[in-house]
């Protein structure tokens, strides 16, 4: 029954997923001709949660509706300073 149950539910789907990544950079001149760029990367600036899963689709099931498990990365930041000459 679970089965024929869930084939009729397909507007159960999973979250709407968003990710904003942000980079910054700055070049300038040192001395001459020696240059150096700095870069910042940033993935994940707002820390969105992500879930690794849809919602339980089985209607009979206890759990049905919930999202239990979390998936993707949290918030990482780089810094690159680059020497030129």
């Amino acid at each position: 029954m679970n089965r024929a149950v869930t084939a009729k539910t397909p507007w159960i789907r999973t979250p709407f997923r968003t990710n904003l990544d942000l980079s910054i950079a700055k070049r300038g001149t040192i001395r001459g001709q020696l240059t150096a760029q700095l870069r910042v990367e940033i993935l994940n600036v707002l820390n969105s949660l992500r879930f690794a899963n849809g919602p339980e689709a089985r209607v009979g099931n206890a759990s049905f509706g919930r999202i239990t498990s979390q998936g993707g990365l949290t918030r990482q930041t780089q810094v690159t300073l680059r020497l030129g000459w």
